[in-house]
């Protein structure tokens, strides 16, 4: 049902984008017509109409076959989480930073086969508290050392291919963190990528990967399920599921669930808002917020 509204949504754009370009076309030719009457013909303006004609055409044209295929992502997260050191204290990471992420699906429509590539990264400003030392009465000054407040990145990026209901691609994360909690500097941690999408473009897809699931996460990837609904009002909903990465710990999993929810503002441009709930280390809740925009050309 939603690839019907879907499809039937997309034609209609198409017939409408195709009357601009005849009555954009069919205007040019008016006005030279009228200029030719009153300053008599020339042939070179014939041909000057027919040049910038076919040039309105083209970029028209353009816009309209590359708007579904690419999409620019920027957003500001914020939030929390908790994770514990093999053997050192639970700590609670506070963070808040900038993420962006680039989407290419080279396909003309959507029953086509193409290539697809997705690359992002984001920075974060982590600040650490300590919430449980873990040594009973018997403490050392490494039980209670937290790693330093810093700025932090994470980047990913993978290369696929996507037939009419299936999807298929692969790369890789890398990201920083501190190991141990009594480090004074971070490690870069790398992890290959790979996702699944079923489902057609333009409908419900359903998608099982390892990596990033969505912009925010470069630095908090993980094993995941999620899914991907449109609505009749062109709006878009994005939900994931999985065992994920936890600040401040460089490679500790926990439980997290994430929402985003593209709003759309204009032809191109859409509002993102995100929401995420996370359980860490000693079942203490977490979690994340994120608003930015989304743009599809």
């Amino acid at each position: 049902m939603v690839g019907c509204s879907a499809r039937r949504a997309q034609t209609q754009s198409r017939l409408v984008h195709a009357r601009f370009v005849t009555h954009t076309a069919a205007a040019l030719v008016e006005f030279d017509r009228f200029r030719m009457v009153r300053s008599q013909t020339n042939p070179l303006r014939v041909r000057r109409t027919a040049l910038v004609t076919a040039l309105v055409a083209l970029i028209a044209s353009a816009a309209e076959t590359s708007r579904a295929g690419t999409e620019v992502e920027a957003a500001a997260s914020g939030g929390t989480s908790t994770g514990g050191w093999a053997c050192g204290p639970l700590g609670r990471a506070n963070y808040g930073g900038l993420n962006a992420q680039f989407h290419h699906d080279d396909a003309d429509g959507p029953d086509e086969s193409a290539v697809t590539f997705t690359a992002g990264g984001g920075a974060d400003y982590e600040d650490v508290e300590l919430v449980d030392a873990r040594c009973d009465d018997d403490c050392s000054t490494d039980d209670t050392t937290i790693p330093p407040a810093t700025v932090l990145f994470g980047a990913h990026a993978r290369l696929g291919y996507r037939w009419e209901s299936f999807g298929i691609a692969g790369g890789g994360v890398v990201y920083s963190g501190y190991k141990d909690n009594t480090d004074d500097s971070v490690t870069l941690q790398p992890l290959p990528q790979v996702e699944a999408t079923f489902g057609r473009r333009d409908a419900t897809q359903v998608r099982l990967g390892l990596g990033v699931p969505n912009a925010t996460m470069s630095r908090r990837p993980g094993l995941y399920v999620g899914a991907r609904f449109f609505t009749d009002q062109k709006h878009i909903i994005d939900i994931s599921a999985g065992a994920h990465r936890m600040s401040p710990v460089l490679n500790q999993l926990g439980s997290r669930a994430d929402g985003v929810w593209k709003i759309p503002v204009s032809e191109t441009l859409l509002a993102r808002l995100g929401v995420s709930a996370a359980l860490g280390d000693g079942q203490r809740l977490g979690g994340e917020g994120s608003v930015g925009v989304s743009a599809m050309f």
